[in-house]
């Protein structure tokens, strides 16, 4: 006679409250996490935001270098706003979810002349940044000098421009 063998349960996968507590587990690093990358998504796209202007306004600079002609840039105020320009060979940036602000008349149109200065008194001054749905409290800004036309970019910190050089 054969010995008697114990009876094999067949324990493949999980039980329910094994899935349960994975799934709190998952749904607690969840809502710590989520917040963290939307704030994240923002900052990033205000620093994009950030870049296309100042691409944008250094194109038309070296736009009226080269033309040597006078070339402007229009910056609108508000959010989800196209920039626009005379001398922009590689088209207009449109930023959306972005809230540009701004101390000047809107719209604001920078002037550079031909050796690509800025000696208008209104094509000089500090254009601000933000996330448009306002998640994120980093603002981001842009800084051009009367004169030389030099375009500068930072963080914007009370009521100054810190620079991020």
């Amino acid at each position: 006679m054969l010995p008697y063998t114990a009876r094999r349960t067949d324990d493949r996968g999980f039980s329910m409250f094994e899935i349960a507590i994975v799934l709190m587990i998952v749904g607690i690093l969840a809502v710590i996490a989520v917040p963290s990358f939307i704030s994240m998504f923002n900052k990033n796209k205000v620093s994009d935001a950030l870049t296309q202007v100042r691409g944008a306004l250094q194109e038309a600079q070296r736009e009226a270098i080269r033309q040597s002609k006078t070339c402007t840039v229009t910056v609108p105020k508000g959010n989800d706003k196209t920039i626009t320009g005379t001398c922009l060979p590689t088209g207009d940036r449109k930023l959306t979810d972005i809230n540009i602000d701004y101390t000047k008349t809107a719209p604001w149109t920078i002037t550079f002349d031909f050796k690509g200065r800025t000696n208008d008194v209104n094509s000089s001054g500090t254009i601000k940044l933000a996330s448009a749905n306002g998640s994120t409290s980093e603002i981001k800004c842009l800084v051009i000098s009367q004169g030389l036309g030099i375009i500068r970019t930072g963080n914007y910190i009370g009521s100054n421009c810190e620079s991020s050089r």
